[in-house]
This record gives C-alpha cells, structure tokens and sequence, in this order.
C-alpha cells in the first residue's frame, strides 16, 4: 500500500468551503444582475418592434412594464422570474383573432411578435458566459486560480 501526503491541501479545502458558503449570495447577486440586463434587452426589442411616439401608463415599451421577482429556490436551484405587467402583453407576444368593433364578427389574426422568446433565445448564449466570468471572479477573490 502506497501513502501520500500532499501539503497545503487543508487550505484549498477551507477555501472551498468559504467559496461554496459565498457562493449562494453572490448567485442571487448574478441572477438578480442578468434579469436587469434581460429586461433592458426586452425593452429595447420591444422598441424596435413597436414603432409608436405615444406611451401608455402600462406600454410595453418601457423599463418599469416589466416586473422581476424575488429570487426562488436553494443551491444551484435558484431562479428568478420575470413577467409583464401589461393586461394586452400576452396578445402582442402570442397573437389575436382581430374582430369587428362589435367584437361579433372576426376579420382576421394578427400574428405574435415572439419578442420575449427571441430576446430569452438570444440571452441563453450570453448568460453561460457571464456566470463563467463571476465564478471567475470568485475563485480569483479566494485565491484559488
């Protein structure tokens, strides 16, 4: 039977320890972060798709339409949610059947602009990379790396 001893090994387990102990609020931190960026992206998508001067109370054109909630979840099964406070947002997301001014007669379908969906797509290449760089970060704080 072989032994061997490698030495300083009990400092990188501590600090792996205070890493993991750290990590839970700094991946609030990050998560709370990237649905700000999300939702900055949302409204920009949403302005260039919705070509109007006015601007409602509740239009989807703007930063304060979209609400983030409380991060959820322990561990690595944290998430954050992001929805629209906009009655009409799920009409111009997924489309309508248009109708007359009665509303007994339809006249035709408008078609969804999948704003929302093609802002998550184009944020799912993003995210991986900005949580790579903050565990990074992390590790550089505790001199691991």
């Amino acid at each position: 039977m072989v032994s061997v001893e490698v030495d300083g090994l009990d400092e990188v387990v501590r600090k792996l320890e205070a890493l993991s102990k750290e990590y839970p609020d700094d991946a609030e931190d990050i998560l709370k972060d990237n649905a700000k960026n999300f939702r900055k992206e949302l409204v920009r998508n949403m302005r260039s798709k919705i070509k109007r001067s006015h601007q409602s109370k509740k239009s989807l054109r703007k930063v304060g339409s979209y609400k983030i909630y409380p991060v959820r979840g322990y561990g690595s099964g944290k998430e954050i949610d992001i929805s629209a406070t906009a009655r009409h947002f799920h009409l111009f997301e997924h489309g309508h059947n248009q109708t007359n001014r009665a509303g007994t007669k339809v006249i035709g379908h408008v078609e969804g602009r999948k704003v929302m969906k093609s802002t998550a797509e184009e944020y799912n290449d993003k995210f991986p990379k900005v949580v790579e760089s903050s565990v990074n970060r992390l590790l550089k704080k505790e001199n691991l790396i």
